[in-house]
């Protein structure tokens, strides 16, 4: 675990960094307005979870066709892309994850 020090326009951030987590605290003299934006920045940076992604998914029109354990498997009807996603709903989404359903999304969106 390494710790990340940053002064931004008067706010000062503090990251303890980890292998799996993120912890930051901050301080500030500054407007809340500033802080907000700045703590809307770094939360932003944190990983989605898996049930966000099915969020996606469902909303570009994909059905959820099961599958066993913590695997789904997801069509879209009417173009036929399928996709398997793995993990616990509450579990953070991996890196590769994200693009193949990002790539699954603009597949069914461009056809």
């Amino acid at each position: 675990m390494f710790a990340v020090r940053m002064n931004l326009f008067g706010v000062r951030l503090e990251f303890l960094v980890g292998i799996r987590d993120l912890v930051w605290q901050t301080w500030t003299r500054s407007s809340g307005l500033l802080l907000f934006g700045l703590l809307f920045a770094v939360v932003s940076l944190l990983p989605r979870k898996i049930r966000q992604l099915i969020s996606d998914l469902e909303k570009a029109g994909f059905v959820n066709r099961g599958g066993k354990g913590s695997h789904r498997n997801f069509e879209h009807i009417a173009t036929g892309v399928n996709l398997t996603l793995s993990g616990q709903t509450g579990a953070d989404a991996k890196i590769y994850q994200e693009k193949d359903i990002r790539e699954a999304i603009e597949k069914v969106t461009r056809k």
